[in-house]
C-alpha cells in the first residue's frame, strides 16, 4: 500500500533533505505509520513548494475576469462582433507587466456597421450607500483621451454572480463628467441594458 503512494526517485530531485527521506523509505522495513509521515513530509518538500505563487488569482480578479468572459461572450458575441484586442489577464500580468493594459478591457468592431469601439469592464457583487466604486482619476483621464478617437463604454455588472448578473449598464464615458470615483444607482439606472441578448449596435 505505501509503495503506491511513493513517488519515484527521478520526482524527488536535488534537494538533499527529500533525498534523504527517500533512501530512508526505500531502504528499511519500519512500521507502516513511521513511512506514512515520511511519505507526507516528502510531499510537502517536493510538491508544495512547486505551487508558484503568481498562478493564484486573487478573487476579486477572478471575479472581473468571469464578467470578461460574459461581456464578450454574451453581450458581444462572435458573430456580431470582431475582437480586436482584449486586455492580457492576471497571470500574464504578473510575469511581465504589458503596457496596453492601461487600455479598457476590450476592442471590438461592429460586424454590420464597421464600427469600433472600447469597452471598459466593471463587476461588483453590490452596492454600498446606494453607489458603486469603480474608476480612480488616471485611468477614467486615459479613457476619455481615447475617446476623441473612439468611442469608449463601461459595462457595468451588479450583483448575483459574474457570470449572470443581476444588473447590466452600458454607459459612454462621456456621460461621466462629474463624480468619477462613485456612481449612483439613480444614475446607473439610465443605462440599463438587458442580460440575454448581444448588445444592439445602433445603442453604441
Amino acid at each position: 500500500m505505501v509503495e503506491r503512494l511513493l513517488p519515484k526517485q527521478d520526482v524527488v530531485g536535488s534537494n538533499p533533505i527529500t533525498r534523504s527521506i527517500f533512501k530512508v523509505i526505500h531502504s528499511t522495513k519500519l512500521p507502516f505509520t513511521y513511512h506514512l509521515w515520511s511519505v507526507i513530509i516528502l510531499y510537502m518538500t517536493t510538491i508544495i513548494p512547486s505551487i508558484q505563487p503568481d498562478t493564484i488569482i486573487p478573487d476579486t480578479f477572478a471575479k472581473g475576469e468571469a464578467f470578461q468572459d460574459y461581456v464578450s461572450e454574451v453581450l458581444f458575441p462572435d458573430d456580431q462582433y470582431e475582437l480586436l484586442y482584449k486586455t492580457p489577464d492576471y497571470i500574464t500580468n504578473q510575469k511581465r507587466r504589458i503596457k496596453s493594459t492601461m487600455d479598457p478591457d476590450f476592442k471590438f468592431r461592429s460586424r454590420s456597421t464597421g464600427k469600433e469601439f472600447w469597452i471598459e469592464v466593471k463587476y461588483r457583487s453590490q452596492y454600498f450607500d446606494d453607489s458603486i466604486s469603480w474608476l480612480n482619476y488616471y485611468q477614467i483621464k486615459r479613457y476619455r483621451e481615447l475617446n476623441k478617437e473612439t468611442p469608449v463604454y463601461i459595462v457595468i455588472g451588479i450583483g448575483n454572480y459574474p457570470t449572470l448578473p443581476s444588473e447590466i449598464f452600458l454607459i459612454p464615458i462621456g456621460e461621466i463628467r462629474y463624480n468619477y470615483k462613485k456612481l449612483f444607482r439613480s444614475f446607473l439606472r439610465k443605462y440599463s441594458v438587458e442580460k440575454k441578448d448581444g448588445v444592439f449596435t445602433p445603442t453604441l
